[in-house]
């Protein structure tokens, strides 16, 4: 994952996929969880403290993403 053009990929698919309810109930809750994540703004470091707030995102992402290929 370099650059924020396929973590932005990541996210709309896991939106479509999240909205049309096309996966498994436990991949639906990583893909959701992962998107309620990104949006809250008050996680592990608020995305108000730019750039360094949208790192544990990316890494939130990362980590659905590696759970739902396993």
């Amino acid at each position: 994952m370099s650059g924020a053009g396929p973590f932005i990929e990541h996210l709309k698919e896991f939106y479509t996929q999240f909205t049309e309810g096309k996966a498994a109930n436990y991949k639906l809750g990583i893909m959701g969880s992962a998107l309620l994540y990104f949006i809250i703004p008050v996680d592990v470091i608020p995305d108000y403290v730019f750039p360094m707030g949208y790192i544990d995102d990316a890494l939130a992402v990362k980590i659905a993403i590696k759970m739902l290929s396993s």
